[in-house]
């Protein structure tokens, strides 16, 4: 992201702590994307602190569901504590 304004960092910015902007590394953002998920797909993500890729991934089943689908699927995210 190019901004003029540097002397905030994006971590600390109205936007990224009120989370409307979720902050994520290029290799993260990028694995979510190569999962073919479809509806109704059970997902387990088993690596998912802090939470991008399956937020991502959520949102992917999400988006390709349609009205009548009563399933959209299921992430699971699961992290060592």
């Amino acid at each position: 992201m190019d901004r003029e304004d540097r002397e905030i960092a994006l971590g600390r910015t109205f936007l990224h702590e009120a989370g409307y902007m979720y902050i994520q590394e290029v290799a993260a953002a990028s694995s979510a994307p190569q999962v073919d998920v479809q509806p109704g797909d059970l997902v387990l993500d088993m690596a998912a602190a802090p939470g991008g890729k399956a937020s991502q991934l959520a949102s992917m089943l999400l988006t390709s569901t349609d009205a009548h689908n009563t399933n959209p699927g299921l992430v699971i995210a699961n992290d060592v504590a």
